[in-house]
């Protein structure tokens, strides 16, 4: 059913800027909101936007009221508009009025914004309604993260600075070479259609893959070994072991910002992993000879009840902040730790 005629103006409320007709008209809190994104980026030659990203329950207003609004004023529509879904407690939608919100910062101060933001993009289907525990968190982190991506690192690294003092030597296998080109495809063609925790998965398969690879050459059985072609295969294997590792890094940069950096620095890469564009992300970039970095944990495993504990406790200390800022007497109990439903 086509939408003929919007009114922009609501007699019904009192407050709202003024419209100079006839009756006690004033704008539209609708219309009043939305153009004032034109106001806020026009200016910067920022519109029309790539993304357009709303919650669900605004869809009608960003995807039919604003195209509608921008339309009539002659000006470009956003090029795609996409609606994510809800964090659910208990099988209802977070929100401060129902008490039941799971605030961030306390997660970032005891395990860091990576964290949270792998989480969230693994763990919940982008687009659909998701479910926040703690005890997902964790155990997310620790699978993946710690023992996931920062345990190829960490072993990689340390082997290539035990076994070749520190410097990347040459080989290659032609298999993982094969599945990291797979995963860079798959990986971005995920990306561009916002399915981030299926572009997540094929990186993880990539990591299994090295994992496997690693423990079925047993490098630290072929440093052992004198002979030309014990010490050629180990140097492939390094090689290998490592290049998956710095494209993985690469893949994963969006959604871990502040930890990707760290791996790649440790890799030696003499660029700056902000500019690695898909284009050009393809096996061999690591170039022979290149020395590794300073060798340091990114992602320690966490201890779940301490980290819990702690992270429920700083929630506690925020929500008795703001209490307090609006004057209330008391702080509300604190809602019991968020399950997966």
């Amino acid at each position: 059913q086509g939408l003929n005629d919007l009114s922009i103006s609501r007699t019904t409320i009192k407050w709202g800027i003024p419209l100079p007709v006839e009756g006690q008209h004033v704008f539209y809190v609708w219309f009043d909101a939305l153009i004032g994104y034109m106001s806020a980026v026009d200016g910067e030659n920022l519109w029309p936007a790539d993304l357009h990203l709303i919650g669900k329950e605004i869809a009608r207003f960003h995807a039919v009221f604003w195209p509608a609004f921008l339309m009539a004023g002659g000006m470009p529509l956003p090029k795609r508009i996409f609606a994510h879904g809800w964090l659910l407690f208990e099988n209802d939608k977070m929100s401060k009025t129902r008490g039941n919100i799971v605030r961030s910062e306390p997660i970032r101060q005891v395990m860091g914004a990576d964290a949270l933001r792998y989480f969230l993009l693994r763990e919940i289907v982008f687009g659909q309604d998701g479910s926040f525990s703690y005890d997902a968190l964790i155990g997310r982190y620790n699978s993946d993260l710690a023992n996931g991506l920062g345990n190829l690192a960490s072993r990689t690294l340390t082997m290539i600075h035990q076994y070749r003092g520190g410097v990347i030597p040459e080989g290659s296998d032609l298999t993982l070479a094969a599945l990291a080109a797979g995963a860079i495809k798959s990986v971005e063609a995920f990306y561009q259609a916002f399915e981030f925790s299926k572009a997540l998965e094929a990186v993880w398969a990539l990591i299994a893959a090295v994992d496997k690879f690693i423990v079925q050459h047993a490098p630290w059985k072929l440093a052992r070994q004198t002979d030309e072609a014990s010490q050629a295969d180990l140097s492939s294997t390094l090689y290998t072991a490592a290049e998956a590792l710095r494209i993985a890094t690469a893949l994963l940069s969006p959604v871990l910002p502040l930890s990707a950096p760290k791996i790649w620095s440790q890799l030696g890469m003499p660029d700056s992993i902000e500019a690695v564009q898909f284009a050009s992300l393809a096996w061999g970039g690591l170039a022979t000879g290149q020395k590794i970095g300073e060798i340091a944990a990114v992602f320690p495993r966490i201890e779940s009840k301490e980290a819990i504990a702690r992270m429920q406790e700083l929630e506690e200390k925020v929500t008795a902040e703001q209490n307090l800022l609006l004057g209330k007497t008391a702080a509300p109990a604190a809602p019991e730790t968020p399950r997966i439903a």
